[in-house]
């Protein structure tokens, strides 16, 4: 944020030629009060981190950008659509009428146990096309995000040149701290936006688990009835 430099550099303003705002910015706008608004809206922009958020978000969709391929490249997707492959699977435990015989289906775990297999990854693909569109909406309105940060830079930086030339503008080691430490801030955003990442996924995964376990726990006495 410009937030330092800008509030020293109200202090000096003494011109009485210089007390509007250039066309560029809001008619009849103050130099102090545009100071301020700029200051106000890239505070505002950048509490949310979109650059860091943008790089965890970059990062997830090459993962995934990376499953659908190696997914793809082993299984013909375009064989049929969903609701002819869902039918075909249906059609096949009713011909070998697995359904009321659970003896049959016990014998023929593996078989079973393939096709469940191969309707999961079905399923875990189309699951990650859907993430990879809501992750391409959130890409490209944290893009906006930036972009609307870059500008207001843009607009502080030409208010400030427009009052002051470079060799006798105020405060300009006071820039070259806020530099730094904006710096320092961007990276600890990051480490933070990744970490974040890292906890939901850790949440996703134990709710996973957890709708699982009853499953597991069913197929288990399952077969034990089965067997006995």
């Amino acid at each position: 944020m410009g937030c330092m430099a800008s509030s020293q550099r109200i202090s000096v303003l003494t011109s009485p030629s210089q007390s509007s705002w250039p066309e560029t910015g809001v008619k009849g706008e103050t130099i102090v009060a545009a100071l301020v608004r700029l200051d106000d809206e890239i505070a505002k922009c950048e509490k949310a981190q979109p650059a860091a958020r943008l790089a965890v978000v970059t990062a997830e969709m090459e993962s995934i950008q990376q499953e659908i391929k190696t997914f793809e490249e082993s299984t013909n997707t375009s064989a049929m659509n969903k609701e002819a492959y869902a039918k075909t699977l249906h059609q096949l435990f009713v011909n070998l009428d697995i359904y009321r015989r659970p003896m049959l289906a016990s014998e023929n775990e593996d078989f079973i146990a393939n096709v469940n297999r191969k309707e999961m990854r079905r399923l875990e693909l189309s699951w990650l096309r859907t993430r990879y569109s809501e992750l391409q909406r959130e890409r490209r309105t944290l893009h906006a995000q930036i972009l609307r940060t870059r500008s207001l830079y843009s607009q502080l930086q030409q208010l400030i040149e427009s009052l002051w030339k470079e060799s006798s503008r105020p405060g300009t080691p006071l820039e070259g701290a806020l530099s730094r430490a904006r710096a320092l801030r961007d990276a600890l955003s990051g480490v933070g936006a990744r970490l974040r990442a890292a906890v939901e996924y850790a949440h996703a995964a134990v709710r996973l688990l957890d709708d699982a376990l009853p499953a597991w726990k069913l197929t288990n006495v399952g077969k034990y009835a089965l067997h006995s």
